[in-house]
């Protein structure tokens, strides 16, 4: 019943946005923009709890996803405000969810040589089954596992736009609670939400040298502390000092190739000495090309250790992303993205490969109206028995604006 009732308040609201021809955005006698947005969605999932294969939890979700932005800009200032609802009735009702996310963009630019960026951002959200605490155990639990997230980066440039060197230095904060199960989690007698609170403040700082007209070569470090909130008395602290240092290369060639290129060496150490330490290669490489001005094919590479939710010391992830977009004309899109995820876990013996290939179109009927439909197919590969699961997803979403 709660179903047939969002989708026939989807149909109402989709004809009552047809009869209209709305500006996209609303500007203020003060200068300040107003831009809403909402986007009516349905999504078949044929393994949303990502179980073993030859398992079936198939569910639909329909969700409203109501969107605003609040823009201002003053001479050298910006400022982006912005808040998002993500809410999904499920055809099982035990994966209906709320998520909420709140941004906020500030930039100054003092003067040619001085820029300052601020970002902070909120969210509430639900762990999707199958993944972070519920890894292997995505049909165990009757609700979605809720947590919150506090996000700030800050990013300091010096040097003047084309001017032979540019030093950037950033502090950034991340904080990670979760809100529900955090004294229990069915599925084991010793592992609670809450063991997996932790904060994480960093410092980054980069320094650019230019080579020629848009290549610039980069050397720099990034320093994270990690500490969990509440120590677990059944297992070795996870707390520690993940430095990384690299050099590598940004470069722009003739409009049509970008990228920036980080190689270096990650120094992963515990507070622990019981814990296995991590020192080894690293890289975080992203290009983008564009063969003709309606194709954009981008390419990305990263590998890091990285904490694991619940087993082993670090986890060693090397990630690969190919991503193709084309405008077939001025109303027809069409993307094609495909991934791998190579999983190396240290502390107990896990390995595991993930493959993602993904589709999909989107339709401009009007300036205000864009209809976009997707399938997913992901196959994670574990030795852990209960780890390896296929998983199809196809949505269609109705994306309108004023």
């Amino acid at each position: 019943m709660r179903i047939k009732s969002l989708a026939l308040a989807m149909i109402s609201l989709l004809v009552s946005y047809n009869l209209k021809g709305e500006p996209m955005s609303y500007t203020t006698e003060s200068g300040i923009e107003l831009t809403p947005k909402l986007t009516l969605d349905y999504e078949y999932n044929d393994n949303i709890a990502r179980i073993e294969k030859n398992h079936s939890s198939a569910v639909s979700v329909y969700s409203a996803i109501p969107s605003i932005d609040v823009a201002i800009e003053r001479n050298l200032y910006k400022s982006l405000l912005s808040y998002k609802l993500d809410s999904g009735l499920s055809s099982d009702e035990s994966n209906d969810f709320n998520d909420h996310t709140v941004r906020w963009f500030n930039h100054f630019e003092f003067n040619h040589r001085n820029r300052f960026n601020v970002r902070y951002q909120y969210q509430r959200k639900h762990e999707n089954r199958g993944e972070g605490l519920t890894e292997g155990q995505g049909d165990t639990l009757p609700d979605l596992v809720y947590f919150q997230t506090h996000q700030l980066n800050t990013k300091y440039r010096f040097g003047a736009n084309g001017a032979r060197g540019n030093i950037e230095l950033g502090i950034n904060y991340f904080d990670k609670r979760y809100t529900n199960y955090r004294e229990n989690l069915p599925f084991s007698q010793t592992k609670k939400a809450k063991y997996n609170d932790f904060r994480s403040p960093s410092m980054t700082a980069e320094f650019y040298m230019r080579m020629a007209a848009d290549t610039y070569w980069l050397i720099g470090t990034e320093q994270k502390k990690t500490t969990y909130i509440t120590p677990n008395p059944n297992q070795i602290s996870r707390d520690g000092l993940s430095s990384t240092y690299f050099t590598g290369v940004s470069w722009a060639i003739s409009g049509k190739t970008t990228g920036v290129a980080r190689i270096g060496v990650q120094d992963k150490h515990f507070d622990s000495v019981q814990r296995e330490d991590f020192t080894g290669l690293s890289w975080d490489i992203g290009a983008e090309w564009t063969p003709q001005n309606q194709t954009l094919v981008s390419l990305s590479t990263k590998q890091a250790a990285i904490n694991p939710d619940l087993y082993g010391d670090y986890n060693l992830q090397t990630r690969v992303h190919l991503t193709i977009e084309h405008n077939w004309n001025s109303y027809l899109k069409s993307d094609f993205s495909t991934s791998y995820l190579n999983e190396d876990y240290t502390g107990v013996d896990r390995k595991e490969d993930s493959y993602t290939l993904k589709v999909g179109v989107d339709y401009q009927f009007r300036r205000w109206l864009s209809v976009s439909g997707q399938w997913q197919f992901i196959e994670k590969e574990s030795n852990w028995a209960g780890y390896s699961y296929d998983q199809n997803l196809w949505s269609l979403a109705f994306n309108l604006s004023l």
